[in-house]
């Protein structure tokens, strides 16, 4: 997900400055488009239940 995220700005960072065309890849978290949008905060969502279910399960998250 980091990487998505990652290329993603990347990109996007490389059109601002003029490095790349204009690709129509939505920038993360601020897209125009409902569709990717909903899944960076789907991925995020999985991968932050993930992270909460090994502490949980390795009893560090509540002590």
């Amino acid at each position: 997900m980091a990487t998505l995220i990652g290329f993603q700005s990347f990109v996007n960072i490389c059109v601002v400055t003029g490095l790349m065309p204009n690709t129509g890849l939505p920038l993360p978290f601020v897209s125009y488009g409902l569709t990717s949008l909903v899944t960076v905060y789907f991925g995020i969502g999985i991968v932050l239940n993930v992270g909460i279910q090994s502490k949980i399960i390795m009893g560090g998250f509540f002590k």
